[in-house]
């Protein structure tokens, strides 16, 4: 490799690629398919409370694993065009 190459172009694009992908195996892995958690899920519990506030909060936990969704898929296009 020579000295001079400026390897920093590569470095934004594989970080940022590494974010938006990382965030995707949580998302859909663990969010999706395994149900393990949400974004806000003590603070906003479904279960130990009433059926309303129990649909209100699994509500509000969607909508902030939505926008989750959102910065993870907007990473890895951010990523694609770095590279």
């Amino acid at each position: 490799m020579t000295e001079g190459r400026n390897r920093r172009p590569l470095i934004a694009a594989g970080t940022t690629l590494g974010i938006g992908l990382g965030g995707f195996v949580d998302g859909i892995l663990f969010h999706q398919f395994l149900q393990l958690h949400n974004l806000l899920t003590a603070k906003y519990r479904k279960t130990g409370v009433d059926a309303a506030t129990a649909v209100v909060n699994i509500e509000i936990n969607m909508f902030w694993d939505g926008l989750f969704h959102t910065f993870t898929w907007t990473m890895t296009a951010l990523g694609l065009a770095l590279l």
